[in-house]
């Protein structure tokens, strides 16, 4: 509506500002905020907006760990990367066949390239464990072997 009104959202909760015409919302839930706008002769206008907030399911397939990649620098599956849009937490460690910690990262954007200690590594299977804290702060586990092809 612009300049010249006063504004009242409700329910507050989850608004950077109840009093401002356009506020920055981030309910946890679903929620329907209802805005009254009163002009300076006492005009009012009243709307409604619903915020949808969908579930975040902390399980596959909304957590990916591809189990095999080829770094071998052709720009296809080079680079193997946890896949989630539902995580933000992350602890992801790689293994070789002697129990050897080879690669392990805390950061969901950061992929293993199939080096260890500035070596390329030799085609085989490795073992990973991930643990990764989702939006809902639900824990997801998960263990697995990841081939690496040359």
């Amino acid at each position: 509506l612009g300049n010249g009104y006063n504004y009242s959202w409700h329910p507050v909760i989850g608004l950077s500002d109840p009093n401002s015409a356009s506020p920055t919302a981030t309910p946890n839930t679903t929620t329907t905020y209802i805005i009254d706008a009163v002009d300076q002769y006492g005009c009012s206008f009243q709307n409604k907006v619903t915020i949808y907030v969908l579930d975040v399911i902390c399980e596959e397939p909304y957590i990916y760990v591809p189990n095999a990649f080829t770094p071998n620098n052709d720009g296809k599956n080079d680079i193997l990367y946890v896949n989630s849009s539902v995580g933000y937490d992350i602890n992801f460690r790689i293994y070789d066949r002697w129990g050897e910690l080879v690669f392990e990262t805390t950061d969901i954007n950061q992929g293993w390239d199939g080096v260890f200690n500035n070596k390329n590594l030799d085609a085989g299977v490795y073992v990973y464990h991930l643990e990764l804290e989702c939006f809902n702060n639900d824990h997801f586990i998960k263990k697995g072997n990841i081939t690496l092809i040359r």
